[in-house]
């Protein structure tokens, strides 16, 4: 595979500046972490079940910050981008490493036959167009604030938006084998818990200690 991360149409810190040079270098990681991965079907489980926890901590703790003039937008969008997320994943535990039991992810898990299993994929594939969504907005909104507020934001969101999107190019549109194999063919892995959680934290860290994942 060489699909690198989706790109988001937003306004970031001036190219060739100090903080571009650092918010290149995080993203080249994370991309880095896609093309080697490596994909397969039982890889959706996985890949949901490592990354969707962590997503839920990014976007919890990025949409809880107070910023003047931007905390009522960003607190509601992010209340409309969890709820997506909790239906997927449910409500892990910080350092969880597995989905709620009764969320879609859960039930997938535990799913025997084909045609449940596959309408489970077609519920996960619905939340998380949702969650991308929503997501996709907040970094609109993020991407309007001065550069000092929110480059630590837009960069950490656009983590969360590109393994959302990720996990997404793995559900298959069937059961189809051919179309199994094809549609893995083009899937992008999401990045492992660890190393995404290391981006994020180091994109955010310096500039708002209290939204990193521990």
């Amino acid at each position: 595979m060489t699909h690198a991360l989706p790109l988001w149409t937003i306004r970031g810190p001036r190219a060739g500046s100090l903080k571009w040079f650092s918010l290149a270098s995080m993203i080249l990681l994370v991309s880095m972490s896609l093309v080697l991965a490596g994909c397969s079907f039982a890889s959706f489980v996985a890949a949901a079940e490592a990354d969707l926890p962590v997503v839920i901590q990014m976007v919890s703790n990025l949409t809880s910050l107070a910023i003047p003039g931007f905390t009522l937008p960003l607190q509601a969008g992010g209340a409309l981008a969890l709820a997506s997320l909790q239906i997927l994943c449910g409500t892990p535990a910080p350092g969880a490493k597995q989905c709620d039991p009764t969320s879609l992810v859960g039930q997938y898990q535990t799913a025997t036959d084909t045609a449940t299993r596959m309408s489970l994929l077609q519920k996960c594939q619905a939340a998380l167009l949702t969650a991308n969504g929503h997501i996709s907005s907040i970094l609109q909104l993020a991407s309007g604030l001065p550069p000092a507020d929110g480059a630590a934001i837009v960069t950490g969101l656009g983590l969360a938006l590109s393994t959302v999107t990720a996990i997404l190019s793995m559900i298959p549109p069937s059961a189809n084998p051919t179309v199994l194999g094809a549609t893995l063919k083009k899937a992008t892995m999401p990045p492992p818990a660890d190393k995404l959680k290391l981006a994020f934290n180091t994109a955010v860290g310096g500039q708002y200690a209290a939204a990193v994942i521990h």
